[in-house]
Order: structure tokens, then C-alpha cells, then sequence
């Protein structure tokens, strides 16, 4: 009886996934906007290059916090160093920023004015929210809980 409740559960699942529908795209409320088929092509293409480009920003702000750690586990850190390898890491951090800041006037370019309304609308339900994916916290957008936003300090650092 389980078996047979399982494979009609799994059979609806994928039957209405097969639904014929708008392709959803980009950031899964395309539908919301109402964009064009064309729309949706040049902002998938936005963000996959934005994407890489994040990927490797985030790669060198992950390579300059190993060099920080392993520089305050010496046995005598320096200051002056240390500050240097920190103002570098702010820097990479805002230039993360800014590369999402740029890509959020990318895709309003590619909208009319009526869209850009609804666009400006859900972003300004928080900067977490419809415009980074599913949000920092919830695991599913461009970052996640694990601290390793653009604006994060993670605590875990081991010193």
C-alpha cells in the first residue's frame, strides 16, 4: 500500500511538473514581470556571466582570509601586515558589490518602465530577497547561512 501511495505521489509530481507553461528562468519570477522570451534570454545570459565573474571574486576573497589566518597563527603576528591583508579583502569585497550592484542596472536595462516598477517593487523587499536568488539564509540563492556573503565575518576563523 506505501509503495503504491509512493509512485502516485512521484507520477503527480512529475506529471504536473511536465505542465506546459512560461519558462521561468530568470530568478524563478520572470512570470511576475512578465517578460518577453527574449527578455528572459539576455538576463540568463546577465547572470551566468555575473556569475562567473562572482565565482572568481569570491575565490580571491576566500584565498586572502586563508592568508590572513595563517598570518595571525604566527607566532608573532604583525600588525601593519595583518591591516594591509585586511584593506585588501575590503576591497575585494566591495568590488563584489559593486559587481552586484552593476548587474542588478543590467537587467533593469533590459526591462521597460512598467517592469522596472514591478523590478525596483520586489527588490526593495530586502536586498536578500527576489533579486539574490532564494536569499543569503535559505541556502539556495548566491550565498548562503555558512557566512560566505560579500559582507560576512565569518567567526569559525580558527584564531
Amino acid at each position: 500500500m506505501k509503495t503504491k501511495i509512493m509512485i502516485i505521489t512521484i507520477l503527480s509530481t512529475v506529471i504536473l511538473m511536465a505542465q506546459p507553461g512560461k519558462a521561468r528562468g530568470f530568478y524563478g519570477w520572470s512570470d511576475q514581470l512578465d517578460l518577453t522570451t527574449e527578455q528572459i534570454q539576455e538576463i540568463n545570459k546577465l547572470r551566468t556571466d555575473y556569475m562567473k565573474s562572482r565565482m572568481g571574486a569570491k575565490t580571491e576573497v576566500a584565498v586572502l582570509r586563508l592568508e590572513l589566518r595563517e598570518m595571525m597563527m604566527t607566532d608573532k603576528p604583525s600588525q601593519r601586515k595583518i591591516d594591509a591583508k585586511l584593506n585588501t579583502i575590503h576591497t575585494k569585497e566591495a568590488d563584489l558589490e559593486k559587481l552586484w550592484v552593476r548587474h542588478r542596472l543590467n537587467i533593469r536595462s533590459q526591462l521597460t518602465d512598467e517592469q522596472q516598477v514591478h523590478f525596483v517593487n520586489r527588490s526593495m523587499m530586502g536586498r536578500g530577497g527576489f533579486g539574490r536568488g532564494n536569499g543569503r539564509g535559505s541556502g539556495g540563492g548566491f550565498g548562503s547561512c555558512d557566512g560566505s556573503g560579500p559582507h560576512s565575518r565569518k567567526s569559525n576563523m580558527g584564531w
